[in-house]
């Protein structure tokens, strides 16, 4: 954690080696000590006033009640909290840790992309390939409204060539 506050703002090279190493030392704990650390956390969270917590700090709090103690719990500080509001919509590069927690989503990923989980389920965790594969550059997501072409529809266009422009009908999507 020290090493990344100190290359925090630097950018470059320096910050993402410094991210990626805190964020392979943290998906490698042992089980124990994650438990041990996510349950510290979660009662440091608890005995804070409740109107005062991060969006963060409330992310962890509703995420321990599905996943108590889950590793995921401690990697929400490492990554940015968007909140989508209807007609609204974000690209992610490849390899750009995500996760869904709630509402109506739809994920539009290309043919070659494997998914490789790191918390916030039961399912396996590949936590070596993981690591090594994630873009550590730090940034915001890019957010795109869409182009309003008629009732209910609104017209997309990623800025990636393996995702052509899209419309959205209703829930309904049409190349």
């Amino acid at each position: 954690a020290a090493k990344v506050a100190e290359a925090a703002g630097k950018g470059g090279k320096e910050e993402s080696e410094a991210l990626r190493a805190a964020y392979s030392s943290l998906m490698s704990q042992p089980d124990g000590e994650v438990v041990k650390m996510a349950t510290a956390l979660v009662e440091r969270i608890k005995s804070k006033d409740q109107g005062g917590l991060s969006r963060a700090e409330e992310v962890v709090l509703r995420s321990n009640e599905e996943f108590p103690n889950d590793i995921g719990l401690l990697s929400v500080f490492m990554l940015n909290i968007v909140t989508l509001q209807p007609g609204e919509s974000m690209f992610l590069k490849p390899n750009l840790p995500h996760a869904y927690l709630r509402g109506d989503c739809m994920e539009l990923m290309a043919a070659s992309d494997n998914v490789v989980r790191a918390g916030f389920t039961p399912k396996f965790k590949d936590v070596s390939t993981l690591t090594a594969m994630l873009d550590y550059h730090p940034g915001k997501p890019e957010l795109m409204t869409g182009i309003p072409e008629g009732p209910n529809v609104r017209l997309y266009a990623p800025p990636s060539e393996q995702f052509p422009e899209f419309a959205l009908r209703r829930g309904v999507l049409s190349a």
